[in-house]
């Protein structure tokens, strides 16, 4: 049930309209039950799934505290968390990476291995990762949730539940424990917010998926003015279709009075590259951090050691985007600039205009490479795509009509910057909840999906 058809509409006014009506005892069965059509109308078998992990979780997280007060002070804690971590890990692995090993097995042998055919059940890893982070902070010392019902939604609410953000428990269970009163102006910014992000995910993301598939999907016919210019549309078409995703979530989650984080601030004015991952996918980025880079020893051990932290860490962040050799290489590719960045740049944010200029130039240059790397469907992909800018760095083929879409990829990258700036010195939320401005923001962003919105496709994050 994408977020950009009516029958989500429905849903959400519907589940809108209950939750308001019924009694607050009432209103979050509603809202659960709400979450579970979302989940069903795409997969029941894979509910199943989902409601299992859920199951683990809960169970898990109740034995853990009841182990020795937190579960790492004694051996059978430390059992009881490695053997959940495994369980819901499980699934993740099989779906995710059993071709991947496939593969590694039939180069290894010779021997030919026909792949399995697997559909990935949605959403698996950003509700495999939330629910591993509740039981990790259990572990840790936090409570564990005492309501199954609360901790399903925790999971279950369906703004977040395809593809985030991945939120904690300490962000969102307080909000599902009592229900704050109406608010007609909340409810305003929340419909702006889901329109601004379904403007950038039909009008800019959708259209320029156009020319990215054709030129990734083709990469013999392409040139390298086409590469170019299809690697700068794809940093404005993965932006756009998922923060547009996180504008949506976030909006539908503001009508019930409940507020999802930030996750992207402007990533591609960031001067240095750590920069950018503390704007880019937040919740994802901060998630690693937690529960990778600092158990490993994060910056407190020795500077050799700091290095492969960030490396590991990077190339594992590849890895969960998906079973496939660009995704490693893509994370690798950001651990080595993160080593070389806080080797060569340091970590102190430049305060000078010029140099801060040329960092962003700098950051964003590596990162649209490293989008190539990440849209590329394998490596020969890869390879011929930057054979031809190599080349041919200017020629286009007539057949992708390339430079059509450059006025679209110059107007997104300007705006991107324009709104940064205008968010840091204009107040522009309040005035759009004035009634008369949203009535008008709302009817310009329905012309703009209505005339200028792109074939509908699904978000690109579903993928993973």
């Amino acid at each position: 049930m994408l977020f950009t058809t009516f029958a989500y509409a429905a849903l959400l006014l519907a589940t809108f309209v209950a939750y308001w009506t019924l009694p607050e005892q009432g209103a979050w069965p509603a809202l659960l039950l709400a979450s579970l059509i979302f989940y069903a109308a795409w997969s029941v078998p894979f509910l199943v799934l989902l409601v299992a992990s859920i199951l683990v979780g809960y169970a898990s997280s109740h034995t853990i505290a009841r182990t020795s007060g937190t579960a790492t002070d004694g051996p059978s804690g430390r059992r009881v968390l490695a053997l959940t971590v495994f369980v819901l890990l499980g699934p993740l692995a099989f779906f995710k990476y059993s071709n991947l090993v496939l593969e590694a097995v039939a180069g290894a042998t010779g021997r030919r291995l026909a792949p399995l055919a697997l559909t990935l059940p949605l959403g698996i890893s950003f509700y495999t990762f939330q629910i591993l982070a509740y039981v990790i902070d259990v572990s840790r010392g936090a409570s564990p949730e005492p309501s199954l019902l609360r901790f399903a939604l925790f999971v279950l609410f369906f703004p977040h539940l395809n593809a985030g953000p991945i939120v904690r428990a300490h962000e969102l269970l307080p909000q599902l424990r009592r229900r704050v009163p109406f608010d007609g102006e909340r409810t305003i910014s929340g419909l702006v917010l889901i329109c601004y992000g379904l403007v950038k995910k039909a009008v800019v993301a959708d259209n320029l998926a156009v020319l990215v598939d054709g030129v990734y999907g083709g990469p013999g016919d392409a040139r390298g003015g086409d590469v170019l210019i299809a690697t700068l549309a794809f940093g404005a078409q993965i932006y756009c279709d998922f923060s547009g995703y996180t504008d949506m979530a976030r909006g539908s989650a503001r009508l019930f009075g409940i507020e999802l984080p930030f996750n992207f601030r402007s990533p591609y004015l960031a001067p240095r590259i750590d920069l950018f991952w503390r704007r880019w996918h937040i919740t994802l980025s901060t998630w690693l951090r937690d529960y990778l880079y600092i158990p490993l020893g994060g910056n407190r051990v020795s500077p050799s050691r700091t290095r492969i932290n960030l490396l590991v860490t990077m190339t594992l962040g590849g890895l969960w985007h998906g079973a496939s050799l660009t995704f490693i290489l893509w994370g690798f590719y950001h651990g080595v600039l993160l080593t070389v960045s806080r080797a060569v740049v340091g970590r102190q944010e430049p305060t000078d205009g010029m140099r801060r200029l040329i960092g962003v130039f700098v950051t964003f240059t590596f990162v649209q490479i490293g989008w190539a790397i990440f849209r590329a469907r394998n490596l020969r992909t890869l390879f011929v795509l930057g054979g031809h800018v190599v080349a041919d760095p200017l020629g286009t083929n007539p057949l992708f009509h390339a430079t059509a879409f450059l006025p679209l990829c110059v107007a997104f990258y300007a705006a991107h910057a324009l709104s940064a700036t205008a968010r840091a010195r204009l107040p522009l939320e309040a005035p759009l909840l004035r009634p008369p401005l949203a009535a008008t923001w709302l009817a310009l962003a329905t012309v703009l999906v209505a005339v200028f919105g792109g074939p509908s496709v699904s978000f690109i994050y579903f993928r993973f």
